[in-house]
């Protein structure tokens, strides 16, 4: 098993956990859908915060933890401002990434390498 990992991917739902951190779902090109908690993420001065917001597509790194991995970088790469004060198209977004996250299955391979 792999210690850690490099991965692009979008930001499909994010769950206040703890004091600081955040229990992140996001669909990967490699993985799939996968959960990664973001610890202290709701800090004031955290640098990951703005680059960890739902619909945002990221390149991250991963370390794995006891049960979930652990996202230690981030960088953002699209944040779909362009569409965001369009309440039409936020609704569809949320639509579609509450569809991906309830029917895949975690942690399965999409077929890229």
């Amino acid at each position: 098993m792999e210690r850690g990992y490099k991965d692009v991917g979008i930001v499909l739902r994010g769950i206040n956990w703890g004091e600081a951190d955040r229990l992140l779902t996001l669909y990967t090109s490699r993985r799939g859908r996968v959960r990664l908690v973001a610890r202290g993420v709701r800090r004031l001065r955290s640098r990951k915060a703005g680059s960890l917001e739902v619909f945002s597509e990221v390149k991250i790194v991963v370390v794995q933890g006891r049960n979930l991995g652990i996202v230690t970088e981030v960088e953002m790469l699209n944040n779909h401002n362009g569409w965001r004060g369009d309440l039409v198209k936020v609704a569809v977004a949320y639509y579609l990434c509450e569809l991906i996250d309830r029917l895949l299955p975690e942690e399965q391979s999409n077929g890229k390498v």
